[in-house]
């Protein structure tokens, strides 16, 4: 719970004040021991929390310390990657990428073993905060190894980035019922075998009494598909997980990103499946970082064709989407310059200035003043990749 995890950080500061990262150093083999056996606990919350605690330790402590322990702490972190509790993989997805740019050399072996599969997996995991974790650690896996790995990681964002083009729209389950009453009351319908089960509302997440934690045991088989999701992943979170990918990889390999502009702007013009929307709001909350990382320049030449998606989530009932892509506008016109936005808006749809102009979402948005938007999303990196996990660690 998150009231708990304050209470123990501000608990820690007070009783260790500017000690505590020292004090951790000189019993590393006892925090190491227990730390890596609270990964294979009982209770997913606690394997959770040794996960965040592993990382802060990768990312706070002496490097000559940790060192000698990092196998057996990416050991741990690996069981966890595989969990069955999608937080558990989420925190064992941010350790490891913390692990992996410091400690290069010792998670080499690990890296083509293990690693890359997971993180390719999890980039596509049916939880959004897990895609976008795993690009995150994607992008810390390019800069430690350079070159060689961005070759690897390109090649499954190019891959993957127009996913949702195969992605097949939701069938319409018990198509052949009908509404018919007799004397104004229902008729009861008995299906059995494969037309009684509806997909949407079978073999879902499940939550702990009282928490929004999963209730999930440990279920770690081996290998990267045994985290136990049983819903299949879709085309369309693919794509959405590339997003962040290219937000992560923007900045380091400007061109090449600049190059997979057009293939989002596809994926944005996709109608044709039900969520499409969650990716859009993906897309928009994302965008203007990926512009920022290509550079003003590069992102111009590609400005036109956001246009018409932006506007139709704009005026879409989907207020996620809506509110997003009002802030992606705001932002893009900040970015490249509110005239040039606007001769090219005027030049592409004059129509489209006038929505622009009078659209509450935006109007609000520039009354409040920069940074204060209906959704606010810049963009970026999660803050648990910058800073602390857990905050035990000063």
């Amino acid at each position: 719970a998150e009231g708990v995890r304050l209470y123990s950080q501000r608990t820690w500061e007070q009783v260790m004040g500017a000690g505590g990262k020292a004090a951790l150093e000189g019993v590393i083999e006892a925090a190491v021991a227990f730390f890596t056996a609270q990964c294979d606990a009982d209770n997913h919350a606690v394997r959770e929390a040794a996960c965040a605690c592993i990382a802060e330790m990768g990312a706070k402590l002496d490097r000559a310390v940790l060192s000698p322990h990092v196998p057996a702490l990416l050991q741990a972190l690996l069981a966890c990657f595989r969990d069955e509790s999608w937080p558990v993989r989420d925190a064992a997805c941010v350790a490891c990428g913390r692990f992996v740019g410091n400690f290069p050399d010792e998670c080499a072996a690990s890296l083509d073993a293990e690693l890359y599969a997971l993180f390719f997996e999890h980039l596509a995991d049916n939880i959004w905060s897990v895609r976008e974790d795993a690009a995150v650690a994607l992008g810390l896996v390019v800069r430690a190894y350079g070159e060689p790995a961005f070759a690897v990681v390109y090649a499954r964002l190019q891959q993957d980035v127009g996913a949702a083009r195969e992605q097949v729209a939701d069938s319409q389950r018990f198509k052949d019922l009908q509404k018919t009453t007799k004397f104004g009351v229902s008729g009861v319908l008995t299906l059995s075998g494969a037309e009684a089960a509806d997909l949407k509302h079978t073999d879902q997440q499940m939550f702990s009494c009282g928490s929004l934690a999963p209730k999930m045991r440990k279920k770690r088989a081996g290998g990267c598909m045994d985290h136990g999701f049983a819903r299949p992943k879709e085309p369309w979170e693919r794509s959405d997980g590339c997003v962040y990918l290219v937000r992560e990889l923007a900045s380091g390999h400007p061109a090449e990103m600049a190059a997979v502009l057009p293939a989002l702007a596809e994926v944005a013009r996709l109608r044709h499946f039900l969520h499409h929307n969650h990716l859009l709001e993906t897309l928009w909350k994302q965008l203007p970082a990926i512009a920022r990382g290509v550079g003003k320049r590069a992102f111009k030449q590609h400005l036109e064709l956001f246009f018409d998606p932006l506007f139709y989530s704009l005026r879409s009932d989907h207020q996620l989407a809506a509110a997003a892509a009002a802030d992606c506008l705001i932002a893009l016109s900040a970015f490249v310059g509110p005239g040039i936005f606007r001769g090219r808006l005027e030049q592409h749809n004059p129509a489209l200035c006038d929505h622009f102009d009078r659209h509450p979402l935006i109007t609000s948005a520039s009354r409040a003043g920069p940074g204060s938007g209906p959704g606010s999303g810049a963009g970026g990196a999660p803050a648990r990749f910058a800073g602390g996990a857990s905050g035990l660690v000063r």
